[in-house]
């Protein structure tokens, strides 16, 4: 018993902080499992400082990255982003919001690895698919089902300021004389919703989940003009931590054209310009924030086969590494390589697909800051 003893080498010697080195360099699911290993480890990995330094890791990298898709027959999986560029699909893995039936979840956005759903009116969740974490909100104070019914704008943002995660939720009230847009915030540090007064006039806001990034959610909105042929694009933007609007606007060739998607490029700001001709596709970044005239055109791209874009049935992940970007078009996932302009069909499911989402692998929970 005694040789045994001095065979198994004490690991004593190993420090909290290197530990902690070694294990946020894991994926979720071991960490998940190395939780059993002791109380020590456990109370270790549930740490918020281990849990934000697991998220600064997982942000940096496009190994992290996953797409979430909602099957026409209602079930709802996620893989690796990098796995389907690969052309691997076996890490398909289907999940379920608790006892609810995903036919009645919807997906409305994510931020650091939660998720932003509903799963009927008022009945909004905060939901991290890999810890498996889902927190029902409250319900939405004042705000009856015909309101509700005029839904607008959904989101989800973190506060880097307050270190906080917000759900925006905006909808409009229609009345004989006028249409006004309501705004409710929700703070999981405080645990409740409030309203907002907007300092924005919002004219034609899209109602599809805005892109987070920079501490700030992005959505498209357009200004009809009588004297144009197309509506004038522009970007609605809103600080999370501030909680103001205010406009980005457009190259005045974008502005004019069909902007059909935002999307984060190497943490710059991204839009995706559709060309009449739906065969090029005009790829954009925003250099400063603060200098709207930084707008580059990254570079036009004739397609090898015609992309067919719809507003709400179109998504775009952009792979850091080699720029292939995923598009869902009539329930159907492609990869779009800009370097060769080719155009592949990704058979991730036996069913289309109805929507997706895409989200960073974190241990991030909905219970706690």
């Amino acid at each position: 018993m005694e040789e045994e003893t001095q065979i198994i080498p004490s690991l004593s010697w190993l420090t909290d902080d290197l530990i902690t080195q070694i294990l946020i360099k894991l994926p979720v699911k071991p960490l998940a499992r190395l939780k059993a290993v002791c109380k020590h480890w456990r109370r270790l990995i549930s740490e918020p400082r281990f849990i934000h330094k697991h998220l600064k890791l997982s942000v940096k990298s496009d190994h992290t990255l996953r797409l979430l898709s909602k099957q026409l027959d209602s079930r709802i999986g996620y893989a690796s982003i990098r796995a389907l560029d690969d052309n691997n699909v076996a890490s398909y893995e289907m999940v379920t919001l608790g006892t609810h039936a995903t036919g009645c979840v919807s997906l409305r956005g994510s931020c650091n690895g939660l998720l932003l759903v509903d799963v009927g009116e008022e009945d909004f969740h905060l939901w991290n698919p890999l810890t498996r974490e889902d927190r029902n909100l409250p319900s939405l104070p004042g705000v009856g089902e015909v309101e509700f019914g005029q839904s607008g704008v959904f989101g989800l943002g973190y506060d880097e300021v307050n270190e906080d995660y917000k759900v925006i939720f905006s909808f409009e009230i229609v009345t004989k004389h006028e249409i006004i847009m309501r705004y409710m915030i929700y703070s999981l540090r405080a645990d409740m919703w409030r309203e907002i007064e907007a300092d924005i006039a919002l004219d034609q806001p899209q109602h599809d989940s805005p892109l987070a990034l920079n501490g700030a959610l992005h959505w498209f909105s357009y200004r009809e003009d009588n004297s144009r042929k197309w509506p004038w694009w522009y970007l609605v933007v809103f600080d999370v931590a501030s909680e103001k609007f205010r406009e980005i606007d457009l190259p005045n060739k974008l502005a004019e054209g069909f902007p059909v998607q935002r999307l984060s490029v190497d943490g710059l700001l991204g839009i995706v310009e559709s060309k009449t001709e739906w065969r090029t596709y005009g790829f954009w970044v925003l250099n400063n924030y603060e200098d709207e005239g930084s707008w580059t055109l990254l570079y036009h791209i004739p397609s090898s086969q015609p992309i067919y874009f719809e507003r709400f049935h179109t998504g775009f992940f952009w792979l850091w590494e080699k720029g292939v970007i995923l598009v869902l078009q009539h329930f159907k996932l492609l990869l779009f390589d800009p370097k060769d302009c080719s155009v592949k069909e990704v058979c991730l499911v036996d069913h289309g697909i109805r929507s997706t989402l895409s989200f960073v692998e974190s241990l991030v929970s909905p219970y706690r800051i």
